[in-house]
């Protein structure tokens, strides 16, 4: 049975130290070319933050990201906090992602992307597919947010690429799908 590379306790346990000393040790390095010391603590924050971000998980990398922001003198920790939990983009995402979850865990989603391919219009036309999928994603971009619109897009293009090719258009000798256009040679 393969693990996952987050899974591996060793990697784990190599690459989680190194990315903290890479957050919080990164100031300390001396100025070099132009960049303060400040400047490279930044970097190494970045960084850090992006291998644990890339390998560990999204969650409390973020929240060790803000803290090692917190330790360098141009920012502390009010500047910090009131930057990213205090911004109205916060609670915005916030109540986004919760949004999202809760409507992934129902078919709603499901029913949704269905209705996409079912829509009558679209079914006339590969030309029509593709604009009626593409606006409807961007409907409910619109109103329901951007996670909600790709995880619509996501699952209904898996139905699309999973569906025996009824959606395939031929117009003289050339045939027109919705994500694919071939001309003849």
């Amino acid at each position: 049975m393969k693990t996952k590379l987050k899974d591996n306790r060793i990697f784990r346990a190599i690459i989680i130290p190194l990315c903290i000393c890479f957050c919080f040790l990164g100031q300390l390095i001396p100025p070099i070319d132009g960049l303060s010391s400040e400047a490279i603590g930044v970097l190494f924050i970045f960084l850090g933050t992006l291998i644990l971000w890339l390998t560990i998980g999204i969650d409390w990398p973020s929240l060790l990201c803000l803290l090692s922001l917190g330790f360098i003198n141009s920012f502390g920790f009010n500047k910090v906090i009131s930057s990213s939990f205090g911004n109205s983009t916060f609670a915005f995402l916030l109540f986004t992602f919760i949004c999202t979850y809760a409507l992934s865990k129902t078919s709603l989603i499901r029913r949704i992307a269905i209705s996409f391919i079912n829509f009558k219009l679209a079914r006339k036309n590969g030309y029509f597919f593709i604009f009626s999928f593409s606006a409807r994603c961007t409907i409910s971009g619109l109103s329901c947010g951007r996670p909600f619109a790709i995880k619509i897009f996501f699952t209904a293009s898996a139905f699309v690429a999973s569906a025996p090719i009824p959606y395939t258009v031929s117009v003289g000798k050339a045939t027109i799908s919705p994500f694919l256009i071939k001309l003849p040679a």
